[in-house]
């Protein structure tokens, strides 16, 4: 009935001679009007997977139980189970595709695809040690249906499709081996430091390069010069630090000793302060000032001591004969 119709058209607008044209036009909108079925039935392609959300995709490789995984839904036909593949490439070349789990599908309902490092190394045949920070894992999703039939990358036309958030296709993503967590931070707090690409870690940069106590003395005994080193402690105000630092290398120190607690950070405050003298005077951070004063008395370095009630003025005492 429906090719008789299509017959009739074209044989009415041959008479006419103008079935070049219209006729063309006409059988565009009829089968343009006839589309009953949804998208994946339109292109052929049975079912595929809707993403809820992204739970993680940083891998911490020193952790055995770190895992990267999301939340997805079907879309077309029903979905018996969704097989959960990783590669070391991206490519739809499926044998170079390894098997980590298959995960049973309730029909209707969303299913959490996920996969710890251990898994993922297993998977791949490789150790879990050999899983670098910054290398990326290719991981994709295979749908099954019902009826026994399996769609993914490799082999529909979705993967063109993925990229269009219209679609919200979620047959392929990625996995990237971060470095291991000092603290774990939540992502909501990171994207306040309004940086790109953060992959879920950063890492705060020391503002001083702190240096070795007796590599700082033997550098300047090689230079032939006498060791001059100002030690502090129970200095909480980071500006007087600055302000000490700066009149310390006017004086001609060579290097500044702090302990690892009682002392002020020198932060961004402290360096300010010090007209720029913390970014160039060495800073040695030792865990004990009484052993770095032993450290210096075997090096041949005599210690004073500063208060403000002595008798002499610092300013009276020749250093560089106290020797």
């Amino acid at each position: 009935m429906f090719l008789k119709r299509i017959k009739t058209i074209i044989k009415y607008f041959t008479m006419k001679k103008t079935y070049s044209i219209c006729s063309f036009l006409l059988l565009l909108f009829v089968f343009s009007c006839s589309k009953k079925a949804p998208f994946y039935d339109e292109l052929g392609q049975g079912s595929y997977l809707n993403l809820v959300k992204t739970n993680n995709t940083n891998l911490n490789s020193t952790d055995a139980n770190s895992t990267v995984g999301m939340v997805v839904k079907e879309y077309g036909e029903p979905v018996e189970s969704v097989n959960l593949y990783v590669s070391t490439t991206a490519t739809l070349d499926k044998t170079k595709w390894k098997l980590i789990k298959n995960f049973p599908y309730a029909s209707g309902s969303e299913l959490t695809l996920a996969a710890t490092t251990t898994q993922i190394a297993t998977a791949l045949g490789i150790t879990q040690a050999s899983m670098n920070p910054g290398t990326t894992y290719y991981m994709y999703n295979e749908v099954v249906t019902k009826d026994g039939r399996k769609f993914s990358s490799a082999n529909t036309s979705f993967v063109d499709l993925e990229s269009q958030p219209g679609f919200n296709v979620a047959l392929s993503w990625r996995a990237t081996v971060v470095c291991p967590f000092i603290n774990k931070v939540p992502f909501e707090k990171i994207r306040n430091f309004n940086i790109e690409n953060h992959h879920g870690c950063i890492a705060v940069k020391s503002k001083i390069h702190y240096q070795d106590l007796q590599d700082v003395i033997s550098l300047i005994v090689e230079n032939g010069e006498t060791p001059m080193l100002l030690l502090l402690d129970g200095i909480t105000d980071i500006r007087n630090i600055g302000a000490i630092a700066r009149s310390a290398y006017c004086c001609g120190v060579h290097a500044i000793v702090i302990p690892e607690k009682g002392v002020g950070a020198l932060n961004e405050d402290a360096i300010a302060t010090s007209a720029g003298a913390l970014e160039t005077l060495p800073v040695c951070r030792v865990k004990s000032l009484t052993n770095a004063i032993d450290e210096m008395h075997l090096n041949g370095i005599k210690v004073f001591a500063s208060d403000m009630k002595a008798d002499v003025n610092i300013f009276n005492i020749d250093f560089m004969q106290c020797r």
